[in-house]
């Protein structure tokens, strides 16, 4: 039979408070000959959480455990063991008392061989589980405040950027930020995101590129000189690689697109149509006829009605009807071309949203809780109230402060109003030099002007404009 000596150490605990394994390792064994014990072993986790037990050293402990070699377990302080009171709770009562197996601190008064002991234990985790979610809160918050200051917030550097030490900012890398400018480029006129990860690998070959990691370059504020944490956002102090029209138009196409319109096609319409009877995208369909004179039909058809596609239901067939490809290009391009005669008095029918008052109400009430939390996590500093008055208190406060940040977030949203410039520059465009230019360049203004074509059976049809 032998004690087990259980050490761990997380890196930010080892960096911060020093408790590195090999401190607690001489702190059990002299524990260990104080007590008169010969027969120990130590098992070491370097560099795990205590909020889980999926830990190598742990897992090992516990099997011998099982297997009836140990004793006693020593750790040189509770929270060693774990972080999560119910954690705690279910190695002494599952696993060391079940099989006999005493715990001891070597810096903490308890021993679980006794009664008083075992009720001890228990107090000390609730307080070491609460040590944990103060700290984590005060992290959250730290991170919220450098957030609203414009600072970064660490971690991995962002692709196109590099951190400056001296100058306490992210400074960009030309090179990778040419890369960055093209794949927003890119994915604006209608690149798919694999279409984009290949080409970013054929520049820039020293990292990994699937459609995952372009997805998330396109949806990053930091490209647009914000930082952000959660719900806090701000202006950044580092240089922006894009503009802001850029990144909002990107965010506008992605969310076209995760409403399953594809990308873009080979024909003007591809990728911009939707069916106004089911709400599915509409798709080119090809119908070869064979009687008298050979000839081929273009149509656009309701995703729902092609046969093998992925966007059949079991609903029944969707009741629109083919409309004619040449037609409806006709059709919109007119439209469009008459409105970019003057395209100002289409821009200037949109209403500003008024948000401002609202923003800054709740940004006031945002305030008023924080307040609220610091004042009481400071009285519990000060012991003038309890553990258990405290989560009360605080959960009441964060139920409040998440609906305060949500309905921030969704007013900010309706504040921001896109650049006109670049939708006018298209109409321009359009008015001047149509006629002149490839299919490729009128699709690319298409897609400037419009965000979708929702088409009825009737073959009537309304433009929902990028504004």
């Amino acid at each position: 039979m032998t004690v087990a000596l259980y050490c761990r150490v997380s890196t930010d605990e080892q960096a911060m408070h020093g408790f590195s394994l090999e401190a607690q390792k001489d702190r059990l064994i002299a524990y260990c000959q104080s007590q008169g014990w010969k027969d120990y072993e130590v098992y070491s986790d370097d560099g795990y959480s205590g909020t889980n037990l999926d830990r190598p050293a742990l897992r090992r402990l516990i099997r011998h455990i099982g297997s009836g070699l140990i004793q006693s377990v020593v750790v040189y302080r509770l929270d060693r063991l774990s972080r999560r009171q119910r954690h705690v709770l279910y190695l002494l009562e599952e696993v060391f008392e079940r099989h006999g197996v005493t715990f001891k601190s070597a810096t903490e008064p308890f021993d679980t061989s006794t009664p008083l002991g075992k009720a001890m234990i228990g107090i000390l985790a609730v307080f070491a589980q609460l040590e944990r979610d103060t700290i984590i809160e005060r992290t959250k918050e730290g991170h919220h405040k450098r957030a609203r200051q414009g600072l970064w917030g660490g971690g991995p550097q962002p692709f196109g950027y590099r951190w400056n030490k001296e100058a306490g900012r992210l400074e960009t890398v030309p090179s990778e930020a040419r890369i960055v400018r093209e794949m927003y480029r890119r994915f604006l006129q209608g690149c798919s995101l694999v279409e984009i990860a290949d080409w970013a690998a054929s520049q820039y070959s020293d990292r990994w590129w699937d459609h995952h990691v372009v997805k998330d370059m396109l949806q990053r504020p930091i490209y647009a000189g914000h930082v952000h944490y959660g719900t806090a956002m701000a202006k950044g102090n580092h240089e922006p690689i894009i503009d802001e029209v850029t990144f909002q138009s990107a965010q506008k196409e992605m969310k076209r697109r995760e409403g399953r319109l594809p990308a873009r096609g080979e024909y003007l319409l591809s990728g911009l149509l939707r069916c106004g009877e089911c709400g599915e995208p509409m798709l080119h369909h090809l119908v070869h006829r064979n009687r008298g004179k050979p000839k081929d039909h273009h149509y656009y058809v309701c995703a729902r009605k092609m046969k093998g596609s992925r966007y059949r239901k079991p609903v029944g067939p969707c009741p629109s009807h083919h409309i004619q490809m040449e037609w409806l290009d006709d059709q919109v391009t007119q439209l469009v071309r008459s409105i970019a005669t003057s395209p100002e008095d289409l821009i200037s029918q949109t209403e500003e949203p008024q948000a401002a008052d609202e923003i800054m109400a709740l940004e006031a009430e945002l305030a008023s809780v924080e307040r609220k939390l610091r004042r009481w996590y400071d009285a519990f500093e000060e012991e003038a109230i309890d553990a258990r008055e405290l989560r009360r208190r605080v959960a009441d406060l964060e139920r409040e402060r998440g609906r305060i940040e949500l309905a921030l977030d969704e007013a900010q949203e309706r504040l921001r109003r896109p650049d006109p410039e670049p939708m006018l520059d298209a109409f321009h465009a359009i008015r001047d030099a149509w006629d002149r230019m490839e299919l490729s360049e009128k699709k690319t203004l298409l897609r400037a002007t419009i965000r979708q074509i929702v088409v009825y059976k009737d073959s009537s049809f309304h433009i929902e404009w990028n504004l």
